[in-house]
């Protein structure tokens, strides 16, 4: 029965929707923009470490219960872009490293303006 569980979230956590575009970052037909998110918590602090043509890695600081690297995520994200934390969300992947973020700027903010947001700053 165990493996079975296991088996179960496994398949759950590495599907996502193919309705849902593959890139890394894409913009969305009412403006907003989605991220697909390989999260790794328990990091000593929170910071994307890769942009490739299919994910965003991100290093999370908080621990991986009860929803606490999720609202790391979001808060991390937001401020960041410079965004209230309500106009971004965790659409896909709840309980899996691999998430889905929705991102309502606001404004007009492009797939290219959000990845140089992003990253930090070249030294």
């Amino acid at each position: 029965f165990a493996f079975f569980a296991i088996l179960s979230r496994f398949l759950y956590c590495t599907t996502i929707p193919s309705r849902i575009s593959q890139s890394a970052i894409a913009e969305l037909s009412n403006g907003s923009l989605k991220i697909r998110l390989l999260a790794k918590p328990g990091a000593k602090q929170s910071e994307i470490t890769e942009i490739s043509e299919t994910f965003v890695s991100m290093r999370v600081s908080a621990p991986p219960r009860e929803g606490e690297a999720n609202s790391e995520i979001t808060k991390w994200i937001s401020n960041r872009i410079g965004i209230p934390k309500k106009s971004v969300s965790i659409i896909s992947g709840f309980k899996c490293r691999e998430k889905v973020i929705l991102v309502v700027p606001g404004r007009k903010l492009s797939p290219t303006d959000l990845k140089l947001l992003l990253l930090p700053p070249e030294k």
